[in-house]
């Protein structure tokens, strides 16, 4: 029947498709690239009327090295957009004064507020449910809201239960 088998993930097998295209394209690269070196001995299969004398000028050329390449990036580049903190914040934080009831406000709102999502594009796709695989977040909220509603209902008639049974057993 399949009622204990997990349904497999899109994204995951997606992941892992890419994951051996990835692999064979690094194995083609490094074949092709084994086939451009030239065999050591090449010096010596030369015919004779090619050859002729280097000049003394001429360097050998060094292999080529595969290190990457590595773009300059300033140190800190997002550092001058932030604004500095108000001076006392960090005394506050560390517990060294009294908050202020603005500080105790900022706290209290940090506790109910979500944080920013990280990547906003991700988000907006699981909002609208453009992902194929993945359910909508609407649709996610409908179940939860509606499991609480029952969860709800259940306990309620469990207290009115037991509220019966105490106020007839007087």
């Amino acid at each position: 029947m399949g009622l204990f088998r997990k349904k497999p993930d899109p994204l995951a097998q997606r992941a892992q498709s890419l994951n051996r295209r990835i692999a064979e394209l690094e194995a083609e690269i490094s074949r092709l690239n084994h086939g451009l070196e030239p065999p050591p001995n090449a010096a010596s299969q030369r015919p004779a009327s090619a050859s002729r004398p280097a000049s003394p000028k001429a360097k050998p050329s060094a292999p080529p090295s595969h290190e990457p390449v590595f773009e300059e990036m300033p140190a800190r580049p997002f550092e001058s957009s932030k604004q500095p903190p108000t001076p006392g914040r960090e005394s506050v934080e560390l517990g060294l004064k009294r908050p202020l009831v603005s500080e105790w406000w900022r706290r209290l709102k940090r506790q109910f507020v979500d944080p920013p999502p990280t990547n906003e594009k991700l988000v907006n796709y699981l909002a609208a449910g453009s992902i194929q695989g993945l359910r909508s977040l609407r649709y996610e909220r409908r179940i939860a809201r509606n499991r609480i509603i029952f969860i709800c209902v259940v306990l309620g008639l469990l207290l009115w239960g037991v509220l019966a049974v105490v106020w007839h057993s007087r």
